[in-house]
């Protein structure tokens, strides 16, 4: 836990829940004519437990991608409630939904990537999960608008002319002082 410092540096009483990441580790699938899917769950769940146990015995997020030649494309974030990381990604629900992205997606690495709380413990606040979790989705959902995820997208259907997401154009004075005023640049 950290203090939360405001904008101009000093502390805020909140404090701040850190999580480590891990790196993208390869999820194994099983490949058929003409898809993939995740068949032996038994032996990723044994294959992640000896390359990660730290993360896999936590509690926080998760996003699964799609690793290729340029890059990763997230395909679905989720959150732990009560379970592990381990066993809350590859629960039966989780599965369907990868398994489903698979069939359209043929080529590519499926990778997972996970983020558990600092603590390493089951003591941090399922808000701070759900925040965490929530925000993962909406830069998950800038990056592939086919994200699995439905809930928590974040699609904000407002603007504020000259001040956030405008039109082109230039700013008015009044558009610039908001700015101003909200520290915006």
């Amino acid at each position: 836990m950290k203090e939360a410092d405001n904008e101009n540096g000093n502390s805020c009483p909140t404090t701040i829940r850190s999580f480590k990441v891990s790196k993208a580790l390869v999820v194994p699938v099983t490949k058929h004519k003409k898809c993939r899917s995740l068949d032996n769950l038994k032996a990723i769940k044994e294959t992640l437990t000896k390359v990660c146990p730290e993360f896999c015995s936590s509690r926080g997020c998760y996003i699964f991608a799609i690793r290729n030649g340029k890059g990763s494309t997230p395909i679905y974030v989720g959150r732990t409630r009560k379970q592990t990381l381990l066993k809350e990604a590859f629960s039966p629900d989780k599965c369907n939904k990868i398994n489903v992205a698979l069939m359209d997606c043929l080529k590519g690495t499926l990778t997972i990537t996970f983020l558990a709380s600092e603590a390493l413990g089951k003591n941090v606040p399922q808000t701070v999960i759900n925040e965490l979790e929530e925000w993962l989705i909406k830069k998950a959902y800038r990056r592939n608008r086919n994200l699995i995820n439905i809930r928590g997208r974040g699609v904000l259907r407002w603007a504020i002319d000259g001040v956030v997401r405008s039109g082109k154009g230039a700013p008015t004075n009044e558009s610039k002082a908001l700015k101003r005023l909200l520290g915006l640049r």
